[in-house]
């Protein structure tokens, strides 16, 4: 029995290994429970053994989960008012807005469900680490570190293969909410956790390389290792590629410094040397191979913003001084980030910063303490191999200093194989003591449990369902409404700090003319000061209650939080005034200002303002393109107007301003093809359309617009192939969605009907009604039969356009002026 029980033991811990990571890391919570399910049947197996764990670190985990399963419970309010007085004050604020009195019992944690799941992974943890130290006794630290070497390479040969078909989903099943470059589809999605877990086999493969007497199977190892030393540079993690090239340099430096060990272990110093340059060499020489611009654009990529999240995140840290609760940072930190936006950010990219945050200073200093003094160098055992083993855990932690990949659990299940066979030794004794076996079993079960009661939603999935409920409801179905009301109000009260369940929570009471729209946004405000959408939101709340010049306010903020909004805030404001002067108010001060004022000018082309608020935009961003280009465009309308005023006698000074203003945008960032159809728009006008059409044919690439311009310029000037040539082209580019290439046909029928050419007009027609079908289309592709003089199909396709809902009386009057048609 005791042989059976051993092999029932790897092969659970094994499977463990390899499931987790190809269950997508096991981030789902779905997975999660399975996966813990799996750990806990391998933690009763070795209760039969009776082996004690070896690893105080087990301890610790298993602590840990305690502590973060008292932040999920309830405590009594008095007791939070003296830990968590911020906590309980975020309860209060949101739970009064849902109709809920202040509540006796609260919990610590901002958002229990995350928090159960954070007590399911660290009983996971406790269970991996002790199945480790199992495994390790019984065969050995090399066969734990090939298992954490294989189930790498397995990994990386999903990803590959994802990788050469140019898979844009996991499996051919699950498409990742966000997108990856074409080397970091594998199951772990994120390129840092992906790279992290590659950093990791690396150096077990080089430890069992070093360990390794027969030169075939090193020289296997080290082309094993060149190939997964490539996927992870190509995977475009910047942490990545910086924590490899520190743990190939640590690899050196333990070699040099462990000469007279490795000489005990009948390894030369020369030979470790080589494995190590051998497998990240060809590993460098296969990157050049195979990267592509999204790895080079993730590996080239400037930003450092990531280093300021410490900075914003010390007021959160003064505020909750036990923590907003394991797992609950993204729905609390959008409050303490400038310029926060509403993605959903989990983590704060260093596990340091995300323990500090989530469990306190207190505790969290506490188990740095512990696991760093149990992590000491000093109390490595085993051979060489081992030893270069385990600088993959330090590459992992300082690699987590920068992007955090410790949150999914199949990177910490292979970290903590390895620890487990690091840092315990194999031929420890057996003792019958199985208290700890049980008690962590039970805790497994119970986090099970938990996490399938409260946990099985998460921030992401909840916004996204109740964004969609929110945009295809039915406000004139009671029961709709109230249902979403219900499930509103109990996501308000799983995450009573989430900022956009406020938002929803807006619109939701707004579309239903509920007066508790400027409350909810007032509370989306104080949870995420910074977002943009917010305040256009609390703009159009303000304008339908009479406070215009509050709103034109508002919008002006949003403006300046999000220059990405200023399009919308603009079209809102015009719909709002038509006074250009009133609509100053709308310019924000700093950020934003430049896209606000080109766009203000755009909207008021002819009045003098425009040109002012151009020049101004000009001053402020001399080093890109876009107000340049609204200033050449400006002069080209000018001249088209015939501004003799402005341009002179024969226009030539607009046409002169235009060329320079062209001139100084064409190398600034910003030109693409907005550019080319300001600098054909000149050519066009200074008498050469061939000529523009020449540089609009060259020029427009795979931006669609530009060949809806090329087309209307093909049609104003009756420049027919150029025009068949256009057309195909603004097809083509327009078809990857039905109603988008519906309305590029219904479009360009209407263009050829303009010409004349009615065939043509027709083919497009019909395809726009055919691929979507609408009583306005059915109705246009009539009026093209009727202008083609074919009466028959002119009413056959009226008759399509009243199933569609066209109004009857419009119908019957077509249908008595197509009658009358002859037959073509």
């Amino acid at each position: 029995m005791p042989q059976y029980t051993d092999r029932l033991v790897i092969g659970i811990f094994v499977g463990v290994l390899l499931l987790s990571g190809w269950a997508i890391g096991t981030v789902h919570p779905v997975s999660l429970i399975l996966i813990s399910c799996l750990i806990a049947a391998g933690v009763v197996v070795m209760a039969g053994g009776g082996l004690r764990p070896a690893s105080p670190l087990v301890g610790v985990l298993v602590a840990l989960g305690v502590y973060t399963a008292l932040q999920a419970l309830p405590l009594p309010r008095q007791l939070l008012e003296l830990v968590s007085p911020m906590a309980l004050l975020e309860w209060d604020r949101s739970l009064a807005l849902v109709g809920q009195p202040e509540p006796a019992w609260v919990t610590i944690s901002l958002d229990p469900g995350a928090t159960f799941r954070e007590v399911l992974k660290c009983f996971s943890y406790a269970g991996v680490l002790l199945m480790a130290s199992y495994v390790t006794r019984i065969r050995g630290p090399r066969f734990v570190l090939w298992c954490v070497f294989g189930c790498c390479l397995a990994m990386a040969a999903l990803d590959v293969l994802h990788g050469l078909v140019r898979a844009t989903k996991v499996y051919g099943i699950y498409t990742p909410s966000l997108q990856s470059n074409r080397w970091s589809l594998a199951p772990l999605l994120n390129e840092n956790t992906f790279a992290a877990y590659l950093n990791l086999g690396i150096f077990c493969g080089l430890g069992l390389g070093l360990a390794e007497r027969r030169g075939a199977v090193r020289a296997g190892i080290a082309l094993l290792i060149a190939v997964t030393v490539a996927i992870s540079v190509l995977s475009g993690s910047r942490g990545g590629l910086l924590s490899l090239l520190l743990g190939g340099l640590a690899f050196a430096l333990l070699i040099w410094a462990r000469r007279d060990s490795l000489r005990s272990y009948g390894i030369r110093r020369r030979e470790a040397l080589l494995l190590g340059l051998a497998g990240m060499g060809a590993g460098s020489i296969l990157v050049f191979i195979g990267l592509t611009r999204s790895a080079w654009s993730g590996l080239s990529d400037e930003r450092l913003d990531k280093l300021q999240w410490a900075e914003w995140a010390l007021p959160m840290i003064r505020d909750f001084p036990a923590g907003v609760g394991r797992g609950a940072v993204g729905s609390v930190f959008p409050a303490y980030r400038p310029a926060a936006s509403n993605d959903v950010i989990l983590y704060m990219e260093n596990f340091v910063l995300q323990w500090v945050t989530e469990w306190g200073p207190i505790v969290a200093g506490l188990v740095l303490l512990v696991v760093g003094a149990q992590l000491s160098p000093r109390h490595l055992r085993g051979n060489p191999g081992q030893q270069v083993a385990a600088l993959g855990v330090f590459v992992v932690l300082i690699h987590n200093l920068v992007d955090l990949g410790l949150e999914v659990p199949a990177l910490c299940y292979a970290m903590l194989a390895v620890i487990g066979a690091c840092w315990s030794h194999p031929r420890s004794p057996r003792w019958k003591n199985v208290a700890w076996e049980r008690g962590l079993l039970v805790g497994l079960l119970v986090a099970c449990v938990l996490v399938g009661w409260r946990g099985r939603s998460t921030l992401g999935g909840d916004r996204n369902a109740l964004h969609s409920r929110l945009a295809g409801m039915a406000y004139d179905d009671s029961d709709q409404v109230q249902a979403l009301s219900i499930d509103l109000d109990a996501a308000v009260r799983r995450r009573p700090a989430d900022p956009y369940l406020a938002l929803i929570q807006a619109f939701h009471a707004e579309r239903r003319g509920h007066g508790s729209t400027l409350a909810w946004l007032g509370r989306a405000v104080q949870r995420n000061p910074s977002d943009g959408v917010t305040h256009l939101a609390i703009a159009r709340a303000v304008f339908r209650r009479g406070g215009t010049a509050q709103a034109l306010l508002e919008l002006r903020t949003a403006a300046g939080l999000d220059p990405a909004l200023v399009t919308q805030v603009v079209d809102q404001a015009r719909r709002w005034s038509k006074d250009p002067e009133e609509l100053n108010r709308i310019v924000p001060l700093g950020a934003g200002r430049a896209q606000t004022l080109t766009r203000l000018a755009n909207s008021f082309p002819d009045h003098e303002a425009s040109y002012r608020w151009l020049k101004e935009a000009e001053s402020l961003s001399q080093d890109v393109a876009p107000p340049k280009l609204a200033l050449a465009y400006y002069e080209i309308k000018r001249m088209r107007a015939g501004d003799k005023e402005h341009c002179g006698d024969d226009l030539a000074r607009c046409a002169k301003a235009a060329g320079k203003w062209l001139d100084l945008a064409k190398s600034l960032p910003g030109a693409d093809e907005s550019y080319i159809y300001v600098r054909a728009s000149l050519i066009e006008i200074t008498g050469s359309p061939l000529d523009a059409d020449a540089l609009l044919a060259g020029g427009c690439g795979d931006h669609r617009t530009c060949h809806r311009i090329r087309v209307n310029l093909a049609v104003k000037h009756r420049l027919l192939p150029s025009l068949q040539e256009a057309a195909e082209r603004y097809v083509g580019l327009s078809c990857d969605q039905p109603e988008p290439c519906a309305a590029a046909h219904g479009w360009l029928g209407r263009q050829y009907s303009t010409l004349g050419e009615h065939g043509k007009a027709l083919t497009h027609l019909v395809q726009a009604a055919e691929r979507r079908g609408t009583a306005a289309r059915w109705l246009d592709v009539a009026a093209g039969y009727a202008a083609a003089g074919s009466a028959v199909s002119a009413v056959q396709s009226l008759e399509r356009a009243k199933s569609f809902g066209a109004d009857p009386q419009v119908v019957a009057e077509r249908r008595s002026r197509y009658q009358g048609l002859a037959r073509p």
